[in-house]
């Protein structure tokens, strides 16, 4: 594999990132997404429970944001609108939803796309900071291992089971 720059190095490490995790929560991402993408009808209910859900707010949402395997920030942007209006997206899904779709918005599938999003916020930062094409190597040095330390707080073994971790200990 050859690798370009540093932006696709960061880039392959938020996709390994993406591994840790359970695929029933990364998968939530997609599946939200494949419920509206190619439906105006489902959209367009949505975007009803939108309104009255967040009618005293100033939400200029009209929906969830299309993930696009290519685009590297596109999943991360999904996952931060999806998030955004995860109350509306409950009630379709408790509403209309199959079986499964019911529980995508559970406490613990939160707390875990909370988890997720926390992780690929810190990755997506390094992303953007070595965009910078005239970067000293002493400063991309000093940045890699900020962000190894960063990102290695924030990532677990994949033999972890997440669900069981005590997320209320300090």
């Amino acid at each position: 594999m050859i690798v370009h720059d540093l932006c696709h190095i960061m880039n392959l490490v938020l996709k390994d990132s993406l591994l840790s995790f359970p695929s029933e929560i990364t998968n939530i991402v997609e599946e939200v997404n494949l419920t509206f993408c190619k439906s105006p009808q489902r959209c367009a209910m949505l975007k009803e429970i939108i309104n009255r859900k967040y009618q005293d707010e100033e939400i200029n949402v009209i929906g969830v944001k299309r993930y696009v395997k290519t685009r590297w920030s596109s999943y991360l942007e999904s996952l931060k609108r999806i998030l955004r209006i995860k109350e509306a997206l409950k009630e379709f899904f408790d509403t209309y939803g199959s079986s499964n779709q019911k529980k995508f918005f559970d406490n613990d599938n939160v707390i875990m796309l909370q988890l997720l999003e926390s992780l690929m916020d810190s990755i997506h930062y390094y992303l953007k900071l070595f965009e910078t094409e005239d970067a000293n190597p002493t400063w991309v040095y000093d940045q890699l291992l900020n962000c190894q330390t960063n990102i290695g707080r924030l990532i677990l073994k994949s033999e972890t089971d997440m669900r069981s971790l005590d997320l209320s200990k300090k």
